[in-house]
């Protein structure tokens, strides 16, 4: 991912024992054969003819070299079957690339597809559409835009939440059953961006300068609570099942606010944390999903997506998500990032998903 030295200590000794051999042959030949010499006398006891003759004939073929030389010639008998077992032992490393791209969760996919439709997106990348909505690409430059702007689906995947923005001004909220489709769709009810608790049982979600809590009950939903923020909401997030994250922008500003909530309908203000001090408009951040103690925040110039402390609003900057580019939506849920970059490719974990997709939760 993401990198014998063959001794040549017997060659000198060979040349020597020639070179002995030769140079007792010589004094044997040139000097008295009665021995009376010293010089003679030692020749001869190194290298008699007759023993010198015998040690090259016969012992030679009995100790010879090549007896000695043939276990050599066994290591790279030994040292063939690791050669072999590496490409047995390499085949699993390959397999897991196979398999790494499986989402982490098994929440559904919810998205909103470049012609503006809401649908469920599969694995595979065949969907499912849950609501027809207006092509983004087609908007007119006079008269009121009316898009969808937000899906959120039952982890079971018995229900759908779609919303368009936003004419009328608070947006309207459709419940569509996935099992029928379009066909499903009512009257809807007022308020945009909805968001579902995480036990699913309540759903969250902003209108003009207002955050409603719904109940979900009996394939419908109750008025539960009504909290006026300070500044205009634009989107809510659950932090927990207690408390719900909104992100409020101004002139002067964005900032996260917190807000609690009991099962008894009590809406009390929590903390507030800043965003940013620029004064930019609604689409320059958006609440991009939850973790283990942390909201998240993606920002539409940056490929970083913050995290802030879900009890405090601090910033978390350990716990920062940065993308491979800078996306056009994000969604942090289960330890799973599922985004859709600026070529309106979605990506879910590790997998980039087929189609061209413009929203993902």
């Amino acid at each position: 991912m993401y990198r014998t030295r063959s001794s040549h200590s017997g060659r000198p000794f060979h040349r020597v024992l020639i070179g002995t051999c030769l140079m007792a042959a010589a004094l044997t030949a040139c000097g008295d054969s009665s021995g009376s010499s010293p010089e003679a006398t030692r020749s001869e006891t190194i290298v008699d003819p007759t023993v010198a003759e015998a040690t090259t004939t016969a012992p030679a073929p009995t100790t010879s070299a090549p007896t000695t030389t043939v276990a050599p010639t066994l290591p790279p008998t030994t040292e063939a079957p690791p050669t072999t077992a590496a490409p047995t032992t390499a085949a699993p490393t390959t397999a897991p690339p196979t398999t790494a791209p499986a989402p982490v969760s098994t929440r559904p996919i919810a998205a909103i597809d470049a012609n503006g439709d809401a649908v469920l997106v599969a694995a595979d990348g065949s969907t499912t559409l849950l609501f027809d909505g207006a092509d983004p690409d087609d908007v007119v430059e006079e008269g009121p835009v009316v898009l969808v702007d937000t899906v959120a689906v039952a982890t079971d995947g018995s229900f759908a939440l779609v919303s368009e923005c936003c004419e009328p001004s608070p947006g309207v909220t459709f419940r569509i059953d996935p099992a029928v489709g379009p066909a499903s769709v009512g009257e809807g009810t007022f308020g945009h961006g909805p968001a579902l608790s995480p036990d699913g049982t309540l759903v969250a979600s902003v209108a003009v300068d207002s955050v409603l809590v719904d109940q979900l009950v009996d394939g419908g939903s109750t008025s539960l609570a009504t909290a006026t923020p300070v500044a205009y909401p634009d989107q809510v997030v659950w932090a927990n099942d207690g408390r719900i994250v909104l992100l409020n922008w101004s002139s002067t500003g964005s900032t996260l606010r917190a807000i609690d909530i009991t099962f008894a309908g009590i809406m009390t203000e929590g903390p507030t944390g800043p965003v940013s001090d620029v004064p930019v408009g609604p689409e320059a951040y958006t609440l991009a999903g939850r973790g283990d103690g942390v909201v998240y925040v993606a920002d539409a110039a940056s490929p970083i997506v913050r995290a802030f402390d879900s009890t405090t609003l601090a910033p978390v900057p350990a716990a920062d998500v940065i993308l491979a580019d800078t996306p056009l939506s994000v969604w942090i849920e289960d330890g799973e990032v599922r985004w859709v970059d600026t070529a309106r490719a979605l990506h879910v974990g590790a997998t980039i998903i087929p189609g061209s997709y413009v929203w993902v939760r």
